[in-house]
């Protein structure tokens, strides 16, 4: 089992705690409050941390804690820190996330990114919020929901993979 403890952003830790009890093993300082995504083998996980100085991370490790490594950070004016776990492809080879994105107003924006580290998209932006959300079974797409404008409902959209136009679901 996965365990979080402390209060805010930069106060709180990530520990793996055995099921049946046992001594907790430490992770990670400064994981967001978001959760954390478990890959559908269930040896690895994705979350977001805010270290008290430098840039946010979209971090990948081992389930146990150990090969954690940044795939992702922000840049300045990309930024994680939004409140959902990141979310597996089902083959485990991409990480979805929420970012903050400041492109001439604040929006949110979702990215997938290769947990290789090698690639990033943008697939869709939001002036209001935005959420990642699960992948198809078979890797086609996953969903998200978001905004279309600054004060319009959210909404669930569904983004084919590896390319094609977002679909709106709900109204």
């Amino acid at each position: 089992s996965l365990f979080r403890s402390g209060g805010a952003a930069n106060d709180s830790w990530l520990y793996v705690v055995p099921a049946l009890g046992g001594t907790p093993h430490f992770i990670t300082k400064d994981p967001w409050a978001g959760g954390v995504g478990i890959s559908p083998d269930g040896r690895k996980m994705a979350f977001i941390e805010h270290p008290n100085t430098g840039p946010s991370l979209l971090v990948v490790a081992d389930i146990d804690g150990g090969h954690e490594h940044a795939i992702a950070h922000d840049s300045g004016a990309d930024y994680f820190g939004i409140t959902v776990a990141p979310s597996w492809s089902p083959d485990g080879k991409i990480v979805t996330a929420t970012s903050w994105w400041e492109k001439g107003s604040s929006q949110q924006a979702i990215r997938y990114f290769r947990v290789d580290g090698s690639k990033q998209e943008l697939a869709a932006t939001s002036p209001r919020y935005a959420h990642n959300g699960p992948w198809l079974p078979d890797g086609s797409g996953f969903f998200f929901e978001h905004g279309e404008k600054e004060f319009a409902p959210l909404q669930i959209w569904f983004q084919p993979f590896p390319v094609g136009p977002k679909q709106r679901l709900t109204n």
